[in-house]
């Protein structure tokens, strides 16, 4: 029952292609900014190569035992070049706003 509503949130808030679209804005935005780091990450980088898979959506509760605090926390599989290379995080809220968002390069 319970992944139920979790699917109905995401549909609902239209979290699928709004993952994405904060994936795409921060991984721009961190080849801008540290430019130099990523060209190590990624010599003659193709953007073409860039994939990315939603792999999974969860329910993370804060402040045990009271749990006055959630995020439904939507998780990107990375692919370039057909490799995995890491996972993007993107929190929100049960009103389906952004508190947060993490880019891991394994």
């Amino acid at each position: 029952m319970f992944a139920k509503e979790l699917k109905k949130f995401i549909i609902e808030y239209d979290m699928d292609a709004k993952v994405v679209e904060c994936f795409n804005d921060y991984f721009n935005q961190y080849r801008k900014e540290h430019l130099e780091e990523f060209n190590q990450l990624f010599d003659c980088y193709d953007p073409s190569k860039i994939e990315t898979w939603l792999h999974s959506v969860s329910l993370k509760g804060y402040n045990w035992p009271e749990l006055d605090y959630c995020n439904v926390v939507i998780e990107l599989k990375i692919l370039y070049d057909d490799e995995e290379i890491g996972v993007y995080q993107l929190f929100c809220d049960l009103n389906g706003n952004i508190t947060d968002d993490v880019l891991r390069i394994h």
